[in-house]
């Protein structure tokens, strides 16, 4: 079933029929561990409102997760009938739409299911973001400046991961009411010191090569296992594959098939199996927006004197911009602030709203909370392009923009997601 409270509630905060903002206090991505927790102990306090489950459960004993990266409601929508896993839940489940929290990128829906908290909480906002404590622009995901490519190259500045990352684990919550968690990673992403805050409290860590491997593995772990569990599984294929060919391509529409026959497969076998009260989500942290690369609007080449407006670091080189190519976050001068916005304004007409970050902090659209290293962190104005722009900073050291895939914007493409859950 379709959980129409749900569409109600989102249709209903749209501004100019396509922008949304994130609905932090009931239809949220942050507000997803909360809810599984309650579901395992229904004296935790959730934000999620209860129709998501429509006439499932109200406490499990084992609760799987799946976090498919990049699977958007406009094309979950569109696939919801032809494809036999989305079509069990739609008939034996139910099917929320929930919003992404903002900016709608990976980086900050990471950590806040693994943690619980918001961009604005945790201070983790993007995949590129300013480190303060380095003075220089980082990949916090990757614990390493920008301009290293290896991971874990803060380390050598002597930084520790719970420096940057918030030390606030999920599974250390779970443990505490005696249920055990398991997180299913693939192999590369699985290499990060970073992952030691994360995961701390998990019962096991099960990495992965193939999607199929990581299913069967599950599976066997899920046969074996009689104690009350949590299982974590995230699946990043169909993000890369939609970066790099965009989500309206053939491949995009191609991995996704892959991805769904083999869960329906892993689906059949836990039903077949099952004698326990389980059961099974998913969900994602973005949609994605199909842009030509050689589109994008460059800021340096548009405004060749807006390098004098940036914040110098220690060494007297300007911070270039964090985020991304659908939302543009630059660390101003304080007393050249609203000269730049003014600049940014006129230049941009027509292909980007310019906003104070300050504004945006305050009308909520980072979290409801906001902690001192959010703020040490966060740029002064954001650039955010209408749907179909990108805008970005032409320079060859910085992130080079030659994909198709591209979100971290405000539009509905971005930010409408589904989140499914069906009893196994």
């Amino acid at each position: 079933m379709i959980n129409q409270y749900s569409i109600n509630a989102i249709n209903k905060i749209k501004q100019d029929a396509t922008l949304i903002k994130p609905l932090y206090g009931s239809y949220c991505f942050s507000n997803i561990t909360t809810f599984f927790h309650n579901l395992f102990n229904n004296n935790v306090l959730t934000k999620m409102p209860h129709d998501v489950l429509g006439d499932l459960h109200n406490k499990y004993d084992n609760i799987i997760f799946f976090y498919i990266d990049g699977l958007g409601w406009n094309i979950f929508e569109k696939y919801i009938h032809h494809f036999d896993f989305f079509k069990k839940f739609h008939q034996k489940g139910v099917i929320s739409k929930i919003t992404s929290m903002f900016p709608s990128n990976t980086a900050p829906h990471i950590i806040s299911c693994h943690t619980g908290l918001t961009s604005s909480e945790s201070g983790i906002y993007e995949y590129i973001q300013y480190e303060p404590s380095v003075d220089k622009l980082i990949s916090p995901l990757f614990f390493s400046t920008v301009d290293d490519t290896s991971r874990d190259g803060l380390i050598k500045y002597g930084i520790k991961p719970e420096d940057i990352i918030p030390n606030n684990s999920f599974y250390n919550k779970l443990r505490g009411d005696g249920i055990n968690s398991y997180i299913f990673i693939n192999y590369e992403l699985n290499k990060s010191i970073i992952n030691n805050t994360l995961y701390s409290g998990t019962s096991k860590i099960i990495p992965y090569g193939t999607f199929a491997e990581g299913c069967t593995l599950l599976l066997e772990e899920f046969k074996s296992n009689k104690k009350t569990s949590y299982y974590y599984f995230y699946v990043g294929t169909l993000d890369e594959v939609g970066h790099r060919n965009g989500p309206e391509s053939n491949a995009y529409l191609s991995e996704l098939n892959s991805l769904q026959y083999i869960l329906n497969d892993l689906l059949d076998n836990l039903i077949r199996f099952n004698q326990y009260n389980s059961l099974l989500a998913v969900s994602t942290d973005h949609g994605m927006c199909h842009i030509n690369p050689n589109e994008v609007y460059y800021i340096n080449e548009i405004i060749p004197e807006i390098h004098n407006y940036l914040l110098n670091s220690v060494n007297g080189m300007p911070i270039l911009p964090a985020g991304s190519t659908r939302d543009v976050f630059l660390y101003i001068k304080k007393e050249y602030l609203h000269e730049a916005k003014s600049i940014l304004e006129a230049k941009f007409l027509g292909i980007a709203n310019i906003v104070l970050v300050k504004d945006l902090i305050d009308d909520g659209w980072f979290g409801e909370k906001v902690t001192s290293e959010f703020n040490s962190r966060i740029a002064d104005i954001a650039i955010i392009p209408n749907p179909g722009n990108i805008v970005w900073w032409n320079n060859p050291d910085h992130m080079i923009v030659n994909e198709y895939g591209h979100h971290g914007g405000n539009s509905d493409i971005e930010m409408e997601i589904p989140f499914l859950l069906m009893n196994i």
